[in-house]
């Protein structure tokens, strides 16, 4: 299996390079601009792009304009549909599949070995995002999500600079995507 990987911090590229370990019939090629291709995309299987930027976004086109057929993993912590028509455009006209950030490096590994088998995990979730609140939350290390009461809460009790800021961030995110919520106290916020 050929991937090209589309990763400026390089992060993708260590995983991938582990990958490489478990299944020794994957070739990986790495390129930061369209100036970097040395190959046809028809000898890609996948192509991965670790978060979603403009340069990205106009190899990535590229790559669709040539081969409309090929399977693509979006890795980006932005809560939007990867295409500008939505979710379910994407599924019906592209091979998408979305991961957000941070990633379960296992979650990578089975969704590039498994990307048939697999429904985008994402489908039409970043029209409602309360449905990956637990997903979104792993990025936040004093934040945790507790479903049965559908509450956001602290994991320790002193506020600190880390913690204002983990908060702030996150009621940001519910603001933007339009989450009614309300804080209980200054280490629960209530969602509706």
């Amino acid at each position: 299996m050929n991937i090209l990987l589309l990763d400026d911090d390089h992060s993708v590229t260590e995983l991938l390079k582990h990958y490489k370990s478990m299944e020794q019939d994957w070739n990986f090629f790495h390129i930061e601009s369209l100036k970097d291709t040395t190959y046809t995309y028809y000898d890609i299987d996948i192509v991965i792009v670790d978060y979603l930027k403009d340069k990205y976004k106009k190899i990535l086109d590229t790559i669709v304009t040539i081969n409309s057929e090929i399977q693509t993993i979006i890795i980006s912590d932005v809560l939007e549909s990867s295409c500008t028509n939505g979710c379910e455009y994407c599924d019906n006209n592209y091979k998408r599949k979305r991961l957000l950030k941070p990633i379960d490096p296992m979650q990578l590994y089975d969704l590039i070995k498994n990307f048939h088998f697999n429904r985008c995990e994402y489908y039409k979730s970043f029209e409602n995002i309360t449905e990956i609140i637990p997903n979104i939350l792993k990025r936040f290390l004093y934040l945790e999500y507790d479903k049965t009461s559908n509450l956001v809460v602290s994991k320790q009790q002193n506020q600190t600079n880390r913690y204002t800021y983990e908060v702030v961030s996150f009621i940001n995110i519910l603001e933007k995507n339009n989450v009614q919520y309300s804080m209980l106290d200054e280490y629960t916020i209530k969602l509706y």
